[in-house]
């Protein structure tokens, strides 16, 4: 439980990301810090990536992809 807690306090550096992907020949994806889908706009932007990936959140939110957040979908909460 603590080492998840520690995951989700460090952020990914997506200017590392940015890096990697000027320097590689094939298709690079994104992953971290996608919480919803103006993070994947931004994301996507910010590292110019082809995709992006999300687990943790796509786990506690299925309808990540359709543009709700977590609370949205679990609870029918609106933002």
């Amino acid at each position: 439980m603590e080492e998840q807690q520690m995951r989700k306090k460090i952020q990914a550096n997506w200017n590392v990301i940015k890096t990697v992907k000027n320097a590689a020949i094939i298709p690079v994806l994104a992953n971290g810090n996608i919480r919803h889908m103006d993070d994947v706009r931004e994301c996507l932007e910010e590292t110019d990536a082809k995709e992006v990936l999300s687990t943790e959140t796509f786990l506690e939110n299925p309808a990540l992809f359709f543009g709700y957040w977590t609370a949205e979908w679990a609870w029918g909460v609106k933002k």
